[in-house]
């Protein structure tokens, strides 16, 4: 890819939806132009094309050596192969690997005109230095240097490496007494969601409402319960840490989102903690978030936002 430093293209996001999406150009093999559809999803590593789809759309693909293992359907770990494929947004070109996902996924086939092809994953940000920036609604190059963004301008600021180098994802924490609790910061996500246990298990401050639903994404469907929850994000301040105080709307789910095997350690020998929950696009589109992937931060900067 050509990265340049001014790259920064519009997503878009479904009315009363947030995740957030690029509109990507492609040609097919007669050289006929076609736009589609990527969903923006940090708490996808790779890069994920639905391949049912991306045959029936004419996608070009040029066949790599190898396998990937991606949760699917069902949360079951599945089998893609390797391709490489050729798009542009933005104004820019990219010739990127995707795993090609063998069956379709619970995913929209269509939003408007446009085919929902797949997913641009972390690591795509990560390599080419991109913030999912929901202050603008924008997927741009990071600007981010301790010139222009310090911990003292921001009403939220985590450093994204804790998960990144933990997870290879991206995480945030709430603090409850002196427990931790570890959520996802997931912008594929059109909900916030808790599990059940940790409620009980924190006594975690819930409210719970009188209504079900059943939610859908990549790893298959649940249905869960609405609660309206208190709850205490960490976040870093000069030399300190504290704490932001909200109140949003959560999907009770009955499991774990992420449950390491039992004695599982981070590089450093540590036990991994569960991930319990996810913090989803329409929380942090609220909150006016930057997830910036060069730099390695999750923050929110007032300083930026209202110059």
């Amino acid at each position: 890819m050509k990265n340049e430093n001014n790259f920064r293209v519009q997503m878009m996001r479904v009315k009363g939806d947030y995740a957030p999406f690029v509109k990507v150009e492609y040609l097919d093999q007669d050289a006929n132009e076609h736009a589609a559809l990527m969903l923006v999803d940090s708490c996808s590593c790779h890069n994920v094309l639905i391949g049912p789809r991306a045959a029936r759309h004419g996608v070009l693909l040029e066949k790599e050596e190898g396998i990937m293992n991606v949760y699917g359907s069902g949360n079951v770990m599945v089998q893609t192969s390797l391709a490489k494929s050729h798009f542009a947004f933005g104004g820019k070109q990219f010739h990127e690997s995707f795993c090609i996902y063998g069956n379709d996924m619970e995913l929209p086939a269509k939003i408007g005109d446009l085919p929902l092809l797949g997913i641009l994953g972390n690591l795509f940000m990560q390599q080419n230095h991109l913030t999912i920036d929901y202050s603008d609604y924008t997927l741009h190059t990071s600007d981010v240097n301790p010139e222009n963004l310090s911990i003292s301008d921001c009403e939220f600021f985590f450093p994204m490496e804790i998960g990144m180098e933990r997870y290879n994802l991206p995480v945030l924490a709430l603090r409850k007494n002196d427990d931790v609790i570890v959520l996802l910061a997931d912008t594929g996500a059109t909900n916030n969601m808790i599990a059940a246990q940790s409620i009980e298990d924190f006594g975690l401050n819930c409210r719970y409402l009188d209504s079900t639903d059943v939610i859908s994404g990549i790893a298959g469907s649940s249905e869960v319960h609405d609660v309206m929850m208190d709850f205490s994000l960490l976040t870093y301040t000069e030399g300190d840490l504290g704490l932001v105080h909200r109140e949003d709307l959560f999907k009770v789910t009955p499991h774990y989102i992420i449950t390491p095997e039992e004695g599982e350690c981070d590089k450093d020998g540590e036990l991994l903690p569960p991930i319990v929950g996810i913090i989803g696009s329409p929380f942090m589109a609220k909150e006016k978030w930057a997830l910036d992937f060069r730099a390695g931060l999750i923050y929110r900067s007032t300083r930026r936002q209202s110059a």
